[in-house]
């Protein structure tokens, strides 16, 4: 089993968690002060809009997101405070500080996404048991240093000058956190042995390739990991190419080898590797309570976890089918059929690109390779149009109210449910089609 690292813009290539982690991002660089959106028999200053966005991008029936709420009153008391966030009283007369409500958001995520993962372990569905098991034993219920201002000693809610007994109070906390983190990473360990013992007895590709994804990076070839192998999820899954061109990332020293992987690959009618319904079994078991800033944060710290493990076979694709080797016609043919399976039937950016780049090496004709290029543009044109939509302020001044906040965080939550569910392209496909029809 491979235990490449992946290079940072290829990892990002994954348009839909970039564009999440840019509504964040913007989020932690505003953080609004103050509610404004109010539901359920009170005043609402809040624009209309902000009811109706979980439809944004899902207006006909036949988009509807899969993380749609059980009704408008369960998302409208959740969104009720601070964005999903919940009440924060005010201290000493003042509204809560932007620092303050960056840590709320981010302690509210951690409870759900344990809560989540304890809800998944627990189900009687085999798969959703794996995924349970998969993000316990990653860093998912964990919480990230920086944004984490006890773990790094420093109070969380400062607004004025260095308070002695803030700061002795959040070294304690600090240290308290420090050690539930210890005591998760040693449960996470033994999540990822009751993941490996599911592996090894299932018939279940997808629970096998959930383990082989707990297992990447630096623990593939140690410990039970190294009993895992992309062989086998071959063997479960031998119509999918990606099992195959991921085996063929570990046979880079036996070229032989390496060939008969790459011809199994090509003779394969699906190319289904990237894990995204992961992120679909994540966004049906959140509670509906779970819902704007806190719900967009959930859902994209599982897009982080579920998008790594199949690069290594895209690497080992690009290297294969290099323009030095394409003087040969019966590689060319093999590489040529990979960009078709990719240009057609891929599910991400990413597989439209890499089926353009296959159709210019083996010498497509111009006129194909001019379609897939004006398909290319298209998409990415979509794209910079969806991420405008779904952040109002990302460049310029943060001056958006907190209800067009909200909105775009619930429009954010309802493109990567059709993300999860029917794919990149196949959801961008959709949002052309909506925009033609207004």
């Amino acid at each position: 089993m491979s235990s490449t690292r992946v290079s940072r813009p290829l990892a990002i290539s994954v348009i839909g968690v970039a564009l999440a982690a840019l509504v964040l991002l913007a989020w932690r660089a505003w953080a609004p002060a103050a509610p404004q959106v109010q539901v359920a028999g009170h005043a609402a200053s809040a624009s209309e809009s902000s009811a109706a966005a979980p439809q944004a991008l899902s207006a006909s029936a036949e988009a509807a997101p899969a993380s749609q709420p059980a009704s408008e009153a369960e998302a409208g008391n959740a969104m009720a405070a601070n964005c999903g966030i919940g009440p924060l009283p005010d201290v000493n007369g003042r509204r809560p500080s932007n620092a303050r409500l960056q840590q709320a958001a981010q302690d509210a995520a951690l409870l759900a996404q344990r809560e989540l993962v304890n809800r998944l372990r627990n189900s009687p569905d085999e798969v959703a048991r794996a995924v349970g098991l998969m993000l316990a034993a990653s860093d998912f219920t964990l919480p990230p240093p920086d944004l984490d201002a006890c773990l790094s000693g420093s109070p969380a809610n400062r607004n004025s000058a260095p308070d002695p007994a803030a700061e002795a109070a959040c070294m304690a906390e600090g240290e308290k956190r420090q050690r539930e983190v210890d005591q998760q990473r040693r449960t996470a360990a033994v999540d990822l042995e009751a993941l490996i013992d599911q592996a090894q007895m299932t018939q279940s590709p997808a629970v096998y390739a959930l383990a082989l994804q707990a297992c990447s990076g630096g623990k593939a070839a140690t410990g039970r990991c190294a009993g895992l192998s992309n062989a086998h999820w071959a063997e479960l899954d031998p119509d999918n190419a990606a099992p195959w061109l991921a085996l063929a990332q570990d046979l880079a020293n036996d070229p032989a080898a390496q060939d008969q992987a790459m011809l199994r690959a090509a003779q394969a009618s699906r190319h289904d590797g990237d894990l995204s319904w992961v992120s679909q079994q994540v966004m049906q078991a959140l509670p509906p309570t779970v819902q704007g800033q806190v719900r967009l944060q959930v859902e994209v710290a599982a897009m982080g976890v579920s998008t790594t493990h199949v690069y290594g076979g895209y690497q080992a694709l690009g290297r294969w089918c290099s323009a030095e080797v394409m003087a040969d016609p019966a590689r060319r043919d093999t590489c040529g059929h990979f960009g078709e399976l990719l240009s057609q039937h891929g599910r991400s950016m990413l597989d439209l690109g890499m089926g353009m780049r296959l159709g210019e090496r083996t010498g497509q004709s111009p006129e194909r390779l001019q379609a897939l290029a004006a398909r290319r543009q298209t998409y990415t044109d979509a794209l910079s149009r969806i991420a405008t939509q779904e952040w109002p302020t990302v460049s310029g001044q943060n001056t958006a109210s907190q209800d067009r906040q909200c909105a775009a965080a619930l429009r954010m939550s309802a493109y990567l449910s059709e993300v999860a569910r029917d794919g990149e392209l196949a959801t961008i496909s959709r949002f052309l089609k909506q925009e033609a029809r207004r």
